[in-house]
């Protein structure tokens, strides 16, 4: 994945949680007290709380929408890196549609509870991408949670739980992925947090809260927030809040075939056949629209440079290899760095048997995305939990393996810190994992990247990189003069 460093900021955003990929502790929750209303009479109170109109007109916002790059920073704890982005959208109640306006996204989007669709101009085209890119923001908007809850006949009282220091009431529904929960204040009604199960490509089955902060205007709180495993994912701060006549908004307008869509992962998370690219007769680049990765047969063990994407991906990855190297061979994997989309790969080959070699800093990042139960959507790895073993060697040096056929080397940098290179001597190839994203101007990963192989002394020929497949390093050096 491309991380354009210039438009991101530094969020100081705590985790209430000592490491990425923990699980957060079940809720504290008890049977209601009698006498307490029915979730139609709930649902009813938290409308009335929030002004839901009588009358012909609609809500209009705007404010400020971060998503935290938790999957991505330089860390896996916090502060994490992130980008924001204006937010000037329109909320439509008879329809329950959103309009997300201009200011934040270019065309204009139009978002249902399980639809979206695109408008250009006086064209409304359904999109299942700007659903799956932007679907899951609809939980920070209250308004349009209590309407899906309310028009869900089967929505019940589930009890009570104790939820941001005071007890709550628990409404629950059947959602995508189990049980959903709404918790409302018993005072006043007002929605404080959402919880539900969704899927993740590294975790499994994951636990997001959306929570609506400090209420002090009646139509929406100051701002909402979004945590997956208890992990800082998305802020909304807003900014202004007003009801306006309908002539004075936009159309909600959706076209048909819009509702029903099902959220379909980013391109770039797809696994999509991979084509080969030759290097060698021992040395191939594995490649689709989402990343390329790297395989070695050196002294008959495969070398196998980054597992991105998915099981599915690597097992795709496995298919081929089994074409490019027949026969049974030891598997060492190479784990170049640590953000999400990189690593998600990574426990189909730990259950194949490969040893796993990353930076020293790795160490206890990799350890827990191992250990991750995957317990509704089972894995290759969680298959065959009770025979794997975890085999890791750590970097923290220039380390030569396989006799000296294959080094790897610490990268050198502020930007690149706990990232890998490998070199293969025998091809003269560089492998640079995540750090070179562009031959065409100068950047900090570029630069970092022709010092630490001058470090290592070596003089490579060609390299290979997950977003630009094979190059001449002479391209490198081009694109950064005076290195």
């Amino acid at each position: 994945m491309v991380r354009s460093r210039w438009w991101l900021t530094a969020l100081l955003f705590s985790s209430p949680l000592l490491a990425q990929g923990a699980r957060p502790p079940a809720d504290r929750c008890e049977a209601a007290p009698g006498g307490w209303a029915a979730a139609p009479e709930w649902l009813a109170r938290a409308r009335r709380a929030l002004g839901f109109p009588a009358g012909d007109s609609v809500l209009s916002y705007q404010g400020t929408d971060t998503d935290v790059y938790n999957y991505q920073s330089d860390r896996w704890y916090a502060p994490f890196a992130g980008a924001s982005s204006p937010v000037d959208s329109w909320f439509d109640l008879p329809s329950r549609v959103e309009r997300v306006g201009a200011g934040g996204h270019r065309p204009a989007l139009l978002m249902a509870e399980h639809g979206a669709a695109v408008v250009r101009d006086s064209a409304v085209t359904p999109s299942v991408q700007a659903l799956s890119a932007f679907g899951s923001r609809r939980g920070l908007n209250p308004w349009a949670i209590v309407a899906d809850w309310s028009a869900d006949s089967t929505v019940r009282v589930a009890g009570r739980c104790w939820i941001r220091d005071y007890w709550r009431v628990a409404l629950t529904r059947r959602g995508e992925s189990g049980d959903d929960r709404l918790y409302l204040d018993p005072v006043s009604a007002y929605p404080v947090q959402l919880s539900r199960i969704e899927s993740h490509y590294l975790w499994g089955r994951v636990r997001a809260d959306y929570r609506y902060l400090t209420w002090y205007d009646q139509l929406l709180p100051a701002a909402a927030s979004r945590d997956i495993d208890g992990i800082p994912d998305a802020y909304r701060i807003y900014s202004a809040t007003r009801l306006v006549p309908r002539d004075s908004a936009p159309s909600f307008q959706l076209p048909a075939g819009v509702a029903g869509m099902a959220p379909a992962l980013p391109q770039f998370l797809q696994a999509i056949h991979p084509d080969t690219i030759r290097v060698s007769s021992n040395l191939f680049l594995l490649r689709n629209p989402g990343y390329t990765e790297a395989v070695a047969l050196i002294r008959d063990t495969l070398w196998i440079l980054d597992a991105t994407q998915s099981e599915q991906r690597a097992a795709l990855d496995s298919a081929w290899i089994g074409r490019l190297f027949p026969g049974r061979h030891p598997v060492m994997l190479v784990v170049t760095d640590l953000a999400w989309p990189h690593i998600a790969g990574m426990r189909y080959w730990v259950a194949r048997g490969a040893t796993v070699i990353s930076h020293r800093m790795s160490a206890g990042p990799l350890r827990q995305v191992i250990d991750r139960r995957w317990t509704d959507s089972t894995d290759l790895l969680e298959r065959r939990r009770g025979q794997v073993h975890f085999r890791f060697r750590p970097i923290d040096q220039p380390t030569e393996l396989a006799g000296g056929a294959i080094r790897i080397v610490p990268l050198q940098g502020v930007g690149s810190e706990g990232g890998l290179g490998v070199w293969i001597p025998g091809e003269r190839f560089w492998w640079a994992g995540d750090y070179v994203q562009q031959l065409d101007q100068p950047s900090l990963y570029g630069r970092e990247m022709i010092g630490t192989v001058r470090s290592a002394g070596v003089v490579p020929d060609r390299f290979g990189a997950q977003h630009v497949g094979l190059a001449e390093w002479a391209r490198l050096l081009k694109a950064n003069p005076g290195r």
